[in-house]
C-alpha cells in the first residue's frame, strides 16, 4: 500500500510493549500489516475518511498483526498476498476462526471488524 503509515514504530512499541525488535524489522512488518488491512476490507481503507476511531482500530490492528507475523513468519514470495498459515491460538478451541487460513492474528482481526469496512459486494 502506499500508505505505510498507519501505524509508526513507537505506536507498535506502546501497543504490542515489543521492545526487542529493530525498528527496521517493525517497520517492514508494519507495511505488511497495512497491507493486509487493505486486502481484508477491499481497498476500502484507503479510500474511507476514517474517523478518529477508526484510526485507532486500524492502528490496533496494523501493531497486532505486524508482531503476530514477526513471531510467526509470512511467506515473502514477493507476493504480499501470501502468507503462510501458521498455527493461530484462537480463544474458543472448538471454533474454526476466519483468521487461521489468512495467517491473522484473531485479536487484531477483531479491531479491523469494528471498522465496519469488511462487508462484500457491492
Amino acid at each position: 500500500g502506499l500508505m505505510a503509515a498507519y501505524a509508526t514504530v513507537k505506536d507498535y512499541r506502546l501497543i504490542t510493549a515489543d521492545e526487542d525488535t529493530p525498528d527496521e524489522e517493525v517497520r517492514r512488518n508494519l507495511i505488511f500489516a497495512g497491507d493486509k488491512a487493505e486486502e481484508l476490507t477491499f481497498g476500502r481503507l484507503a479510500e474511507t475518511n476514517l474517523t478518529t476511531f477508526q484510526k485507532k482500530c486500524v492502528k490496533n490492528f496494523v501493531c497486532l498483526q505486524a508482531k503476530h507475523t514477526l513471531e510467526n513468519g509470512f511467506e515473502d514470495s514477493g507476493d504480499i498476498a501470501a502468507y503462510t498459515v501458521g498455527s493461530i491460538s484462537v480463544t474458543a478451541a472448538d471454533k474454526v476462526s476466519e483468521a487461521d487460513p489468512l495467517n491473522v492474528s484473531s485479536q487484531a482481526l477483531s479491531y479491523l471488524d469494528r471498522l465496519g469496512l469488511r462487508w462484500r459486494g457491492a
